[in-house]
């Protein structure tokens, strides 16, 4: 998924590992990564300009959220 299809309140996050490897995660305001890994790092994906979600987790429950928004 791109990150310009993000509804609001959500965002892309990731550390260096994500973005070497793609799979940057979906950050909820107030909430944190869907996926519930820790957003403890600096957001490199963001720094990065990363352009793709690649987290399968986030993705899930991301479409999960939006279908029963």
């Amino acid at each position: 998924m791109k990150v310009s299809e993000l509804k609001q309140s959500y965002s892309i996050f990731g550390n260096k590992g994500n973005v070497w490897n793609n799979t940057a995660h979906i950050y909820k305001s107030g909430e944190g990564n869907l996926c519930g890994t820790p957003a403890l790092s600096t957001n490199w994906a963001k720094i990065e300009e990363e352009k793709e979600i690649g987290c399968e987790k986030c993705l899930k429950r991301y479409m999960e959220e939006v279908e029963f928004a």
